[in-house]
């Protein structure tokens, strides 16, 4: 039992044309994205015809203006209370776990693309 999403990565280095082939196959419907790739998907946006919310990796006070349709972040998004539904399991139901940067650095979870921002950086890009 879970929520019935996948989690898919998307490459911010490929042509604006090539997310948007990508993000359209997948027939995403929601996009969690590192505040550096706003404008890249702001781009697009009206070619990404099956994306129904763009969730930013920042809390409200970071949030920065944007013509994205639903856009909403990170912190609020998960303090919503059908962002994720555990439905009716137990407390000894397996779940899959996301660790956030509140946990020791040694167990933090590191957000998709912002681990790929760090890689361009590290190119001089």
């Amino acid at each position: 039992m879970g929520i019935g999403a996948i989690c898919h990565t998307v490459n911010p280095r490929l042509f604006p044309e090539q997310i948007a082939w990508i993000i359209n196959h997948a027939q995403d419907r929601v996009v969690i994205t590192d505040i550096t790739f706003v404008p890249v998907l702001e781009k697009i946006a009206d070619k990404l015809t099956s994306v129904e919310r763009y969730v930013v990796l920042t809390d409200k006070a970071h949030m920065p203006q944007t013509s994205l349709k639903n856009a909403v972040p990170y912190e609020d998004w998960i303090a919503e209370p059908t962002a994720i539904s555990h439905g009716r399991h137990s407390t000894k139901t397996p779940r899959p776990r996301c660790a956030t940067r509140r946990e020791p650095p040694a167990i933090q979870g590191r957000p998709v693309f912002a681990s790929l921002q760090r890689l361009a950086r590290a190119d001089g890009q």
